[in-house]
């Protein structure tokens, strides 16, 4: 059931209502405004969902970005990395965030890690996708210590370069 059956349901429920409400005229005439308001509301859903889905998929991605903005903020002050490591670093995992199709970081598997690298590899010299799987190694350790996931897919992860001659 998708999220519009969701939403017509109470509506076509306090349609019956209606439908069998045997009161005065004002108070049909009442439930009949409310009727239109929930059609016109109804209406603006379909045309503009905003569904509990993406509501949820929205508050996970607040929630990554905040465990995002923490690691930076531990890395900033407890490891001293310079600015412009961090600035790599938050260019690098931004990155990866928005490629993410999880909804938290322990769904993230070795295989989505190696479709990133992947992809990675298509568009940016070895250098810097050295640069790039570096900056995620040492996030998802940190996520691991810190006990937001129980499994760093790193460690499933085999990365060899060749180097250019």
């Amino acid at each position: 059931m998708d999220n519009l059956e969701l939403s017509v349901i109470p509506f076509i429920n306090y349609i019956n209502f209606i439908a069998t409400c045997k009161n005065t005229n004002n108070s049909f005439i009442n439930h009949l405004n409310v009727a239109k308001y929930l059609t016109t509301t109804l209406f603006h859903l379909h045309n503009n969902p905003i569904t509990i889905t993406n509501y949820k998929r929205s508050n996970l991605m607040n929630n990554q970005q905040s465990i995002l903005k923490n690691y930076l903020d531990f890395c900033q002050y407890q490891k001293r990395l310079d600015e412009k490591t961090l600035k790599a670093y938050r260019i690098d995992l931004t990155q990866f965030l928005s490629s993410l199709s999880c909804d938290t970081f322990s769904d993230v598997t070795p295989t989505i890690l190696e479709a990133f690298i992947s992809s990675l590899h298509k568009s940016y010299k070895p250098k810097t996708v050295k640069r790039k799987i570096a900056s995620l190694k040492a996030f998802f350790h940190h996520l691991e210590y810190k006990d937001l996931i129980k499994i760093n897919p790193f460690n499933k992860v085999q990365i060899k370069f060749r180097e250019p001659v």
